[in-house]
C-alpha cells in the first residue's frame, strides 16, 4: 500500500513539474504586396510563358521562364491564398482537371485557394529584395488537402514538374524570396 501511494505521488509530481513538449509553431506569411519567387533545392516555380493552360514546373535559376508570383490573401480562411503570375492578375494557379499537375487558369473559372503554412515568417518591411521572407513552408491545396510537390527528373536533368500529392511527402518544403 505504501509503495503504491508513493508511486502515485511520484507520477503526479513528475507530471506536474515536467517541461511541456515543444510544439512546432506555424505562421502564415505576409508578403506586403511584394512579388515573390517560390524556391526549393536551388530551383524555382516557373512557367514558359504566362498563358492559360501553362504547366507550372520547377526550373533552374536563370532559366528563361516567368517565375515571379503574386500571393494574395483569399479572405475566406486564415492562411489561405491565391497564387498568380505577377504579370497577369487574370490567371491563377489551379489543379489541372483529371491530373495532379498545377497549371495557369483564368481567374473566376477556377478559384483555388492554397493554405501556406511556414515555420518562419519575416516582416516584409525588413526583407531586402532577393532575400527570404518565409521559409520551411508547405503549400496545401484547399479542399483535397494535397501538398505541392516537385519531382526531379534525375541527375543532370531539369528539376521537373510540380504536382499535388498526398501530404506529407518529401520535397514539399518551399521558401519565398521577396522581389
Amino acid at each position: 500500500m505504501f509503495n503504491k501511494a508513493l508511486l502515485t505521488i511520484s507520477v503526479f509530481l513528475a507530471t506536474a513539474f515536467a517541461k511541456p513538449t515543444a510544439r512546432q509553431s506555424t505562421c502564415w506569411p505576409d508578403f506586403g504586396g511584394r512579388d515573390v519567387s517560390i524556391t526549393v533545392s536551388n530551383a524555382d516555380w516557373g512557367v514558359p510563358s504566362v498563358a492559360n493552360g501553362q504547366v507550372v514546373s520547377m526550373v533552374n535559376p536563370g532559366t528563361p521562364t516567368v517565375g515571379e508570383w503574386a500571393i494574395t490573401y483569399e479572405g475566406t480562411e486564415e492562411g489561405v491564398y491565391q497564387i498568380r503570375p505577377s504579370t497577369d492578375s487574370s490567371l491563377v494557379i489551379a489543379q489541372q482537371v483529371h491530373s495532379d499537375l498545377l497549371i495557369l487558369s483564368p481567374n473566376g473559372i477556377t478559384t483555388l485557394g492554397f493554405r501556406i503554412n511556414c515555420a518562419t515568417c519575416t516582416d516584409p518591411t525588413t526583407v531586402a529584395a532577393g532575400d527570404i521572407g518565409a521559409s520551411d513552408c508547405t503549400i496545401i491545396r484547399q479542399g483535397n488537402e494535397h501538398c505541392a510537390t516537385f519531382f526531379y527528373n534525375g541527375p543532370g536533368h531539369s528539376p521537373g514538374l510540380l504536382e499535388l500529392q498526398q501530404c506529407p511527402y518529401s520535397g514539399q518544403s518551399f521558401s519565398f524570396a521577396l522581389a
